[in-house]
């Protein structure tokens, strides 16, 4: 009797304890209900077409606000970059996309490879903050990394031979920032190290996007 009690009583504070986690449960989707709810009406104005409104001396901050975004937002539409190598000095060895490892594992190449002679003048394909110029151990070598539009656009220049920037440096595009090398994890034909190549990526919003649909 005692034994099936104590079953009882074990029974009964289980379902208290998932019927409060369940009742704080409900609470916080409450919550998450509405902070949603109120950062889609934040942004709910953002889509309205820019021919819809007409600036006025009256407008309040959040309608400036909202207009900026609305700019930018066109400009990042309509955004190009340049081809951080001349033309006529690269060939084109490796895309973005699928892509077969060393070992013959399938995996994802996150830009492109451009193959050059050692020391071919690597530019800034865009305006923007140098945030990194260093060498990095995850494979990139001597590697810059550029922020522009204010975070909203990335690129990534690896495995170079030397950096001709600093972290904080503005840049504008076209300017030399370093020249093709073969530092990092790097692969040549036949197994060789000496694959000098540029690898070039470009980041939109936190997310790999294939460079060549915005080079120009």
């Amino acid at each position: 009797m005692d034994r099936q009690y104590r079953f009882l009583l074990q029974q009964k504070k289980l379902y208290e304890y998932y019927t409060r986690s369940y009742q704080t449960f409900l609470v916080h989707a409450q919550e998450c209900n509405s902070q949603m709810r109120q950062v889609e009406q934040e942004l709910q104005p953002a889509v309205i077409p820019i021919e819809q409104h007409i600036i006025s001396k009256n407008e309040k901050p959040s309608t400036v606000h909202r207009n900026r975004f609305l700019r930018q937002s066109r400009h990042i539409k309509n955004q190009k970059m340049y081809w951080p190598l001349e033309r006529s000095s690269f060939w084109l060895s490796s895309k973005f996309g699928p892509r077969k490892k060393e070992n013959g594992i399938l995996g994802y190449h996150y830009g492109i490879d451009m193959a050059a002679a050692k020391g071919t003048p690597v530019m800034a394909a865009s305006a923007g903050i140098v945030i990194e110029a260093s060498y990095s151990n995850k494979g990139y070598g001597k590697t810059i990394l550029i922020a522009h539009d204010d975070g909203i656009f990335h690129t990534r220049y690896a495995h170079l031979d030397e950096i001709l920037v600093k972290v904080g440096q503005k840049v504008k595009p076209g300017l030399r920032i370093g020249s093709v090398g073969n530092t990092g994890a790097v692969r040549g034909e036949n197994g060789g190290r000496n694959a000098y190549h540029l690898h070039f990526e470009v980041k939109k919003r936190g997310s790999h996007i294939d460079p060549l649909s915005i080079l120009t």
